[in-house]
């Protein structure tokens, strides 16, 4: 099956994809909640046993550590972080505890991280959970939210398409018996969905508001770390760059430079690109600078020198 072919898919049926380098974490402790939304952007507080939220860790000068999700689980919040980001962000919590009654504890060999995506996703999750039901976008299911083990299944808001997200321990990945998809099908719709990837789109150089991740950041809360940088950035209009969509039509990105120009300056980079079969043209993620309107035509050359003409795209590619 090609690439194309293997893409329609989950328009018919579904797509299963496996992220073996994610990592989980369990806090626990009755400061743990607390702790949490103190050291990063959301209103961690307002978080409900059954629900889940993304809130990202900075630095003091509101740079990216990592866009984690939390699980309150009752008795204990589960974090699950980027790909290779378990051991820092373990040690960044740890900082923060002084005399706080909270424990961290690394619990990645416990769990296996999947994503299902398409029309039939979540009939296959009800034929295999008869119980399976998600009260609000905020809510997650689970078998027992308070053991320490039980898996979690909950919707990804980030893409227009349905994608439901499994953290399954070792005894019901071998019940799922999942038929795996190439996670290249996986790249296409998440950079149509205009979701960024860490350590591809952003990075400990960027902030969340550069990097298209205002949704996670609350600006009503109050303090946490980074929080004077980020509410400065927002308020005085000081942010440099922002993501943004690029379409480059048959030109495959790869087959270019990565610097994208306006006139004769340089204004602009694509990070990752795919070929999109919906749109039926390379499309790619990156960053503009924020003067440029999205009106701005754009050029970038091919690797033996030949214009190539770019359109600003906004975010999503895609509709639902």
């Amino acid at each position: 099956m090609s690439l194309k072919e293997e893409y329609f898919v989950p328009h018919h049926s579904f797509h299963c994809f496996s992220f073996p380098s994610v990592g989980t974490i369990v806090l626990r402790g009755k400061d743990a909640k607390d702790l949490l939304h103190r050291i990063s952007t959301n209103n961690v507080q307002s978080l409900q046993t059954g629900e889940w939220m993304k809130t990202i860790l900075t630095t003091e000068k509101g740079r990216i550590i990592d866009v984690v999700i939390v699980f309150n689980c009752g008795t204990h919040l589960l974090l699950v972080t980027s790909d290779d980001k378990v051991t820092e962000v373990e040690k960044w919590i740890d900082r923060f505890i002084i005399t706080e009654d909270v424990c961290v504890e690394n619990v990645s060999e416990r769990f296996f991280y999947f994503s299902l995506t398409g029309e039939n996703a979540e009939q296959y999750l009800r034929n295999l959970f008869p119980n399976f039901q998600l009260k609000n976008v905020q809510s997650f299911f689970s078998s027992n939210t308070e053991a320490p083990n039980s898996f979690l299944i909950f919707r990804d808001t980030q893409f227009t398409t349905p994608v439901f997200t499994l953290l399954l321990n070792e005894a019901e990945v071998a019940r799922c018996s999942f038929f795996l998809s190439e996670n290249p099908v996986y790249e296409i719709l998440r950079i149509e969905n205009g979701v960024p990837r860490f350590n591809v789109d952003y990075s400990s150089k960027h902030n969340p508001l550069e990097a298209g991740l205002q949704k996670y950041v609350s600006f009503s809360k109050g303090c946490y770390v980074g929080q004077e940088v980020i509410a400065r950035l927002d308020t005085y209009k000081k942010v440099q760059r922002r993501l943004v969509g690029f379409s480059f039509g048959a030109i495959n990105p790869l087959d270019a430079r990565n610097e994208i120009f306006f006139e004769h300056s340089d204004v602009a980079v694509w990070t990752s690109s795919a070929f999109s079969s919906t749109k039926n043209e390379y499309i790619a993620l990156g960053y503009l600078n924020s003067d440029i309107p999205e009106t701005a035509t754009l050029h970038t050359f091919s690797k033996s020198d030949e214009h190539v003409p770019v359109n600003i795209c906004s975010l999503p590619f895609v509709d639902n």
